[in-house]
This record gives C-alpha cells, sequence and structure tokens, in this order.
C-alpha cells in the first residue's frame, strides 16, 4: 500500500512538472511572436518614414 502510494506521488509531481513544461513552452513560444510582431512594427514604422522622407525630397524638387 505504501508503496502504491509513493507511485501515486511520483506520478503526480511527473504529471504536474510536464504540464508546467507544456506551459513554459506556450510562454516562450508567445514572448518570441511578440518579438517578431513588434520587429515587424518597427519595420513598417522605419518603411513609412522613409516613404515620407521620399515624399519630401521629390516636393522640393
Amino acid at each position: 500500500m505504501k508503496q502504491l502510494l509513493r507511485l501515486v506521488r511520483k506520478m503526480t509531481i511527473r504529471w504536474q512538472l510536464r504540464d508546467l513544461d507544456r506551459q513554459a513552452q506556450h510562454i516562450i513560444t508567445a514572448r518570441r511572436a511578440a518579438r517578431i510582431q513588434l520587429h515587424m512594427i518597427r519595420l513598417e514604422q522605419e518603411a513609412r518614414r522613409r516613404a515620407q522622407m521620399v515624399c519630401l525630397i521629390e516636393a522640393e524638387s
């Protein structure tokens, strides 16, 4: 009986660790996605800024 309880406890801990690992992976994936999104936003802003510069230069000439 004691061995069975020990086994159940060990399995429960393993399942909890597995769940935590899965959650950590989701967080890492979400952070990575957010970082990529932020990078895309910065690229879009830079492209917009350059387009405005081109418009200003064309307007002056």
